[in-house]
């Protein structure tokens, strides 16, 4: 009996040993008083070899992914991010980080680093973050995620607040061509407003300007008349209510025998704004007083400040 008990012992350690051989990686082994003990692996020429991708990303099989973890998620879930893509330098502040992520939470400045963090993000409002901070929310207004994203501040004042006015009278015959705003494009990287996208505007009314060229629109913050020498009957209105933004810009009143005001309320979420001549108006002046401001034809930008 004794001796069976030894040819046994010996023909299952070499059955072990043989499969030990055979398998080349890491298992484990009993000894005689049943302790278990892991055994690593070799280097058996087949399963020893790593391909590029895996030595990129530690994943067996697959390539690395740029910005993503092991699992291959994408960059937002792992707490890294990659940056803006899609979006213009001038829109994006010429950031290349387009926000901050703290864990798994991620903090995008623009809506193109919103839509590199969320793939599947539609258009329509979402949160976004003054330098990626996230004691700095607003909530925007994003558009062309899939594409080249855009970034809108919605104007959360009553229907028809925030306005310009190319008022009619003297040279210029018509009616009055008011463009009425709900919503602004805005650089999220230098808070700065476009003020000749209309996307989200309407107009109404039509005149000559000095008997020259048909007016039909008006840029945002924008006011102008013809009637005569300081006159100041154009009009327009910023008004913010409703948003973390106030408005932090100097207006400049120029053309022939101008006149105007910008007046500020509420701590400069609203302004109101005068400006006219023979023919003159009122508009922002940034980076320059722009030279007759009316349908398309300005490169003025309005600076706003967060402020909640």
């Amino acid at each position: 009996m004794g001796y069976l008990a030894s040819l046994v012992a010996i023909v299952g350690c070499a059955a072990l040993e043989q499969a030990e051989v055979n398998d080349g990686g890491a298992g484990t082994t009993s000894s005689a008083d049943g302790a278990v003990t892991e055994t690593p692996g070799g280097d058996d020429g087949d399963d020893g070899e790593q391909s590029a991708g895996d030595a990129d990303s530690g994943t067996t099989g697959a390539p690395a992914v740029d910005g993503a973890g092991s699992s291959g998620e994408p960059a937002d879930s792992t707490g890294s991010s990659t940056g803006t893509t899609g979006e213009s330098l001038a829109e994006s502040g010429g950031s290349t980080t387009g926000g901050s992520t703290t864990g798994e939470v991620s903090y995008p400045e623009s809506c193109a680093a919103l839509a590199q963090q969320q793939p599947n993000a539609v258009a329509g409002e979402h949160d976004l973050f003054v330098d990626g901070n996230p004691s700095m929310p607003w909530s925007a207004y994003c558009v062309d995620l899939d594409s080249t994203p855009r970034t809108y501040l919605t104007l959360g004042a009553a229907p028809g607040a925030n306005f310009s006015q190319y008022t009619a009278g003297g040279a210029s015959q018509g009616t009055d061509v008011r463009t009425t705003f709900t919503r602004v494009r805005i650089n999220p990287g230098t808070l700065k407003v476009d003020t000749v996208d209309k996307t989200f505007s309407m107009s109404t009314g039509s005149l000559m300007h000095s008997g020259t060229n048909i007016v039909t629109s008006m840029p945002y913050a924008t006011a102008m008349s013809c009637i005569g020498n300081l006159d100041s009957g154009g009009a327009a209105r910023i008004d913010l209510s409703g948003t973390p933004f106030v408005v932090d810009q100097e207006f400049c009143f120029e053309g022939a025998a101008s006149s105007g005001t910008a007046v500020e309320f509420d701590d400069g979420r609203v302004v109101e704004i005068s400006g006219g001549g023979f023919c003159g108006y009122g508009a922002p002046n940034d980076p320059a007083c722009p030279f007759g401001p009316y349908n398309d034809n300005s490169e003025a930008l309005v600076g706003l400040r967060y402020q909640p």
